[in-house]
């Protein structure tokens, strides 16, 4: 299904001109499983999910209305911090869960927001 990153997490894009983005960090891309993994999904209000940063898949709802008020990066990231809650286990650390999320985000906000015109403060 189109927008999907789990059965329950669906980011349906709301037209065809809203650009999708999806990135899975793990050990290698064969493995199902990853060690931190994020769709998004850009236009008017910009939407948001992660995977393996809390007991299961988080629409980061925050984090959306800090990306479409158009504020900086590093608001953004300052907001998905607060809404995520990774775990240390075998596959990774919470710090370094933390640090992937908040890069991912700021990659899919360059990528795909950026190209609609929206202006990032350093």
């Amino acid at each position: 299904m189109l927008g999907t990153i789990s059965n329950r997490q669906l980011l349906q894009p709301r037209s065809l001109a809203d650009a999708q983005w999806f990135r899975k960090v793990g050990t290698r891309a064969a493995q199902a499983i990853s060690k931190v993994v994020m769709a998004g999904v850009a236009g008017e209000r910009p939407r948001v999910a992660l995977g393996s940063v809390a007991p299961t898949v988080v629409r980061l709802r925050k984090t959306e209305g800090v990306l479409a008020a158009g504020e900086s990066i590093e608001a953004a990231q300052a907001a998905l911090q607060a809404e995520i809650a990774p775990i240390d286990d075998l596959r990774s650390t919470a710090e370094y869960r933390r640090r992937v999320a908040a890069n991912l985000l700021a990659r899919f906000a360059l990528e795909c927001l950026g190209r609609r015109g929206r202006r990032w403060s350093k």
